[in-house]
């Protein structure tokens, strides 16, 4: 799934049948609309409960996890 930049502004029935219910969830919790109006998005992609919503929190630990293998290789290779 693409995940976006935004889960509050995606329409869910564009998304895969996995993951409307999750968004709808996600769309209609002000705790979690509390936390992204906080935080950057990797801070609230990786505060996702997998508890709550285990696809959405598999994807962006994923999807993060990216950016940490990046930064490491190319710090190794700057040595």
């Amino acid at each position: 799934m693409k995940l976006p930049s935004d889960p509050f502004q995606v329409d869910h029935t564009g998304a895969a049948v996995n993951y409307q219910m999750e968004l709808t969830d996600i769309q209609n919790d002000s705790d979690l609309k509390r936390a992204f109006s906080e935080q950057d998005l990797l801070s609230f992609d990786t505060s996702v409960s997998s508890e709550n919503y285990p696809n959405m929190s598999h994807d962006a630990k994923n999807f993060t996890a990216l950016f940490g293998s990046i930064y490491y290789c190319q710090h190794g290779f700057q040595k």
